[in-house]
């Protein structure tokens, strides 16, 4: 089960980009590298055969996966939080389609903390850092939500069953990918994402890879960004 939204459908097409050809597949996609036809086109497909093979099912329900009506879900550690005191649920890393491709995944980076140079009172905000990534602080942050320590943080036991299989997946990461939308943003990160809600809304992949690739192109022949979106 994937989300209804198509931030959610391309999140799924990104992992499994990223099965297919790692990390470079996805940087040719959004023009960082020269194209990879065919392996683009690989992505697409197996999106397309896992909905027609009834693999994937567009759902909004969030507490489908809790209420036993799918058997998967894809989602990532924010989800902690409401799933992890159901001791059913699990959690693995999705399987590449080249083996060559192990442990590659989406990474990034949910909570985000600065001091502007602007800050007028510099003092008081490095203060406010220094206690919010203290070890006591940090381990509460880990403990109530679930999610990965933004410090080095020794972590002996844990709350949850669901806690611990997440956290030993870190272990299995050997490269990663960033959301498409979120690393170029603008017309090609929402391109990206409408096209992987097309192709699992039954439009043809081909034609749909087109329609990016020319997004894609035209930013590289224009230097704009989500301007002309």
């Amino acid at each position: 089960q994937v989300g209804s939204s198509d931030w959610q459908a391309a999140q799924l097409l990104t992992v499994l980009a990223a099965g297919i050809g790692g990390s470079s597949l996805l940087e040719s996609m959004i023009g960082l590298g020269p194209w990879q036809q065919a392996q683009a086109e690989q992505s697409l497909f197996l999106l397309q055969s896992l909905c027609e093979m009834q693999y994937v099912e567009l759902d909004a329900s969030a507490n489908a996966l809790r209420e036993g009506t799918v058997a998967m879900r894809l989602n990532g550690d924010w989800d902690l939080p409401f799933l992890q005191d159901d001791l059913q649920i699990g959690a693995f890393l999705l399987p590449p389609a080249d083996p060559a491709q192990k442990g590659t995944c989406i990474h990034s980076v949910d909570q985000c903390y600065a001091v502007s140079a602007a800050c007028s009172n510099p003092a008081a905000a490095c203060a406010f850092l220094e206690y919010l990534t203290n070890e006591e602080n940090q381990r509460l942050l880990l403990q109530e939500t679930g999610q990965q320590p933004g410090t080095n943080l020794s972590i002996g036991t844990y709350s949850n069953s669901l806690q611990k299989d997440v956290f030993s997946l870190y272990d299995r990461i050997e490269d990663s990918v960033i959301w498409v939308d979120r690393q170029v943003g603008g017309d090609v990160g929402e391109a990206f994402n409408r096209m992987a809600m097309a192709v699992l809304s039954g439009r043809d992949p081909l034609e749909e890879l087109e329609t990016f690739r020319a997004v894609v192109e035209h930013r590289a022949q224009t230097g704009k960004g989500g301007e002309d979106g």
